[in-house]
């Protein structure tokens, strides 16, 4: 099972990396400035309404962008999941416990967290 969450991280930094890779190339335009379309930053943009956005302009690259962002935050949490099977599998409930509570509130933080 160890060697299976290593695995996950592993390909999982691998995969989400090259999403973002693919997708900030694709915003590069080498007959102008290449950085062009990466000097106006919005912040206050939520971050549903940025993906609809990018959805209704088909802006594909954006997309890649916030998949691969997506799958790297949720790496963490697969880690910890994964970590509370193996201490349940080996009935070690104060470790499989403090595994859930973890895993718990990492949830909970992503739920506060997302903005409509």
């Amino acid at each position: 099972m160890n060697e299976s969450i290593s695995k996950l991280l592993r390909y999982g930094v691998l995969i989400s990396g090259f999403f973002m890779f693919i997708g900030w190339m694709s915003f590069l335009d080498f007959s102008q400035n290449p950085f062009a379309a990466l000097v106006e930053y919005q912040i206050n943009t939520p971050l549903m309404k940025t993906l609809a956005v990018a959805l209704d302009r088909q802006q594909w690259g954006l997309l890649m962008s916030y998949v691969g962002l997506a799958l790297l935050v949720t790496l963490p949490v697969c880690r910890v999941l994964m970590t509370t099977i193996l201490f349940i599998k080996h009935k070690e409930k104060v470790l499989a416990f403090a595994a859930a509570f973890v895993f718990t509130i990492l949830l909970i933080n992503f739920a506060i967290g997302l903005e409509f």
